[in-house]
């Protein structure tokens, strides 16, 4: 570049780029100075930030322009605090979807924040500033100065991910329990871990199986799933002891059926151990959302159950096995014969 054409360069481009530089940290900075005094979301300030002109001028003379760096750096901070200021209204919610999804975003931000600051703490910043003196100076005033911005955020993030983190570990537990009174009933298989023994689960819909008040004493239950954990629909049921007894729950199973509108319910837990005569015990429940247990029946079964299928006209429910093998049972739990 020969002496006029860079003399023009450094008059109408670099000059007024570096001064630039230093308004729009002035306005981060602004920015800042609203979110500590107000407590308030400030996204909607940062979103008219965004200047693509500024970042095409300096990128014609440093592909990684440093200033850059600090902008999306402090940038990102103040995205982080802002989310965590607008989910701190629904923290408290019984949702546990929610909670968990606000988690989420905040742990999501945490890493983009830990790693921008990671990246420039480990820059070699020194010989990077050189090419910004007159920015470094006015906004920071030394390259100490920066570096201790950098290294303080990047203490914060580790901070505050280990906080989210285990928050999150807590929501995610959450997730897979439903809690009825004293009660927690697990949404997942492990027959170790409580006295309610799922034989079903529908996510994010219900969950049926055998409940032992000790290991000779089976009771059936279903229970519905929702966002609060907290069942809507909660209901016990008998079966026949000496059949599902505790030590005879491995060959116990369970199918269920609802209703599109969730109003109706029927499960069977039957065991897939025929006796003597070949024959399969089962327990029929069916079950409104309305009024709770309308009745269960105990069946001796010629075939081991693999679906069940309901007709809303007749209220008449169908028990399928394997080779067409199938039982009807009517609206009042009778067994056709």
């Amino acid at each position: 570049m020969d002496t006029i054409n860079a003399k023009h360069a450094i008059e109408t481009d670099i000059i007024p780029t570096r001064e630039n530089l230093v308004s729009y940290d002035i306005e981060i900075n602004k920015i800042r100075e609203r979110f500590d005094h107000d407590s308030v979301s400030v996204k909607n300030d940062l979103t008219s930030l965004v200047d693509k002109l500024l970042l095409e001028r300096l990128k014609k003379y440093d592909k990684e322009p440093l200033p850059m760096e600090i902008f999306t750096l402090k940038i990102s901070d103040l995205e982080y605090r802002s989310t965590v200021i607008e989910n701190k209204l629904a923290r408290d919610s019984a949702n546990v979807h929610l909670r968990l999804n606000m988690l989420n975003k905040e742990v999501r931000l945490l890493n983009k924040l830990d790693s921008l600051a990671t990246r420039l703490s480990t820059a070699n910043l020194d010989s990077k500033v050189i090419d910004y003196e007159f920015f470094i100076k006015n906004t920071f005033s030394s390259t100490a100065v920066l570096k201790s911005y950098i290294d303080g955020l990047m203490e914060y993030a580790g901070r505050e991910k280990k906080i989210k983190e285990a928050e999150l570990a807590t929501s995610k537990k959450a997730l897979m329990w439903l809690v009825n009174g004293a009660d927690s009933i697990p949404l997942f298989q492990d027959n170790t871990v409580s006295k309610f023994k799922p034989l079903v689960i529908m996510d994010e819909k219900y969950t049926a199986g055998l409940h032992y008040s000790d290991s000779l004493n089976p009771s059936g239950y279903l229970f519905t799933i929702n966002a609060s954990r907290v069942p809507d629909v909660k209901v016990s049921f008998p079966v026949e002891k000496p059949n599902f007894r505790q030590s005879q729950l491995v060959s116990s199973k369970g199918i269920a059926f609802s209703d599109a509108a969730g109003q109706i319910y029927f499960v069977l837990i039957f065991s897939d151990r025929g006796n003597q005569e070949n024959k399969f015990a089962a327990t029929l429940a069916k079950i409104y959302r309305s009024d709770g247990l309308a009745w269960s029946m105990n069946y001796q079964l010629g075939f081991v159950p693999r679906e069940i299928s309901f007709k809303a006209d007749s209220g008449e429910l169908t028990i399928k096995g394997d080779d067409n093998q199938q039982n009807s049972i009517d609206k009042n739990g009778k067994l056709a014969k």
